[in-house]
């Protein structure tokens, strides 16, 4: 638990958290009591405590568990992808469900397929993630910006071997920074996100996290199939596919209309443009190529297919 430094340490360590009353203090040492020692006894004492505080007191115990709930599935993530990681290394001692694609791959040769077997069916494959926007799966994104910060200071911590005595000092001042900055941030938007705003959320989704992990799982399979004696994946094979109901689904949702979902597309592929156009710049920059015809060709390539799309759009409306 983040609150606490130890199972043996049941001190009150919510005394950094602003605004929070003494009933919710007590209750949160009574659960600890619990979680050490789950009796009917301890049980039958939180009940008790619950009931003796007002609505209000209860609301605040709420959100506290729920924040401590989401913290320790950061913690637990982050201890999941460290154990990931060694038995990549190849500490089999781990026991893990999961097989790499090298594993995968293997366990299909001892069946007696051919790596160009592997290959050919592997080429043939295609899986579609479609994003949505389900109202109890909304979160706020200056939240999950703050997690996403959390997870990366975790992972860091993890290397605290090679960190100087402030730089660690550091690291525990950010990470209590961002832990309270999430307890001050209302949870609930103030108003209503529309569908429109859902799309803008999905793209944050795309820029955050899929911009960057598509490419390491293509480069992933093509280390595996090289690992078998085959060439890595052309460069037109298309692996996954990302679809997206948000701004596009009028099934029963009076407010996404034909011209909704116009924006929404001319939006999405907008931002696709100024996220090529940024990469791109960057990627030629980086490999010292000082044609700036092939960069602006690029570019406009992406434009043109983008206005072809748009086109079409508005003629299918």
């Amino acid at each position: 638990m983040v609150y606490r430094k130890s199972q043996k340490d049941l001190k009150d360590n919510l005394e950094n958290i602003p605004m929070i009353p003494q009933e919710v203090r007590d209750l949160f040492q009574v659960s600890l009591l619990y979680e050490q020692e789950p009796t009917d006894k301890n049980f039958k004492a939180m009940h008790s405590k619950v009931v003796q505080m007002c609505a209000e007191d209860i609301k605040t115990s709420a959100r506290l568990f729920l924040e401590m709930l989401q913290h320790a599935n950061l913690v637990e993530r982050n201890h999941r992808v460290r154990r990931w990681r060694e038995y990549k290394r190849g500490d089999r001692s781990i026991k893990s469900n999961s097989l790499t694609i090298q594993d995968c791959f293997k366990d299909l040769q001892s069946k007696g397929f051919s790596p160009e077997q592997i290959r050919a069916s592997l080429l043939r494959q295609n899986t579609e993630l479609v994003f949505t926007a389900h109202p109890t799966q909304a979160a706020r994104r200056s939240v999950i910006n703050k997690h996403a910060r959390i997870s990366e200071l975790l992972e860091l911590h993890d290397r605290s071997k090679l960190l100087t005595p402030l730089q660690k000092k550091e690291l525990l001042g950010e990470l209590q920074e961002n832990l309270l900055g999430i307890w001050r941030t209302n949870p609930v938007r103030r108003h209503k996100p529309s569908p429109e705003d859902e799309a803008r959320y999905g793209l944050s989704v795309v820029e955050d996290t899929l911009w960057h992990a598509l490419p390491d799982h293509y480069h992933t399979v093509d280390n595996a199939l090289m690992g078998i004696g085959q060439p890595p994946l052309p460069v037109d094979c298309c692996l996954l596919t990302i679809g997206s109901w948000m701004g596009g689904d009028r099934d029963g949702n009076p407010y996404v209309t034909a011209k909704l979902t116009k924006r929404v597309f001319v939006c999405v592929f907008t931002y696709i443009d100024i996220c090529m156009y940024i990469h791109t710049y960057v990627y030629i920059y980086n490999i010292y190529i000082h044609t700036y015809i092939i960069y602006i060709y690029i570019y406009k390539h992406v434009c043109v297919i983008t206005h072809v799309y748009i086109c079409t759009l508005e003629n299918a409306f």
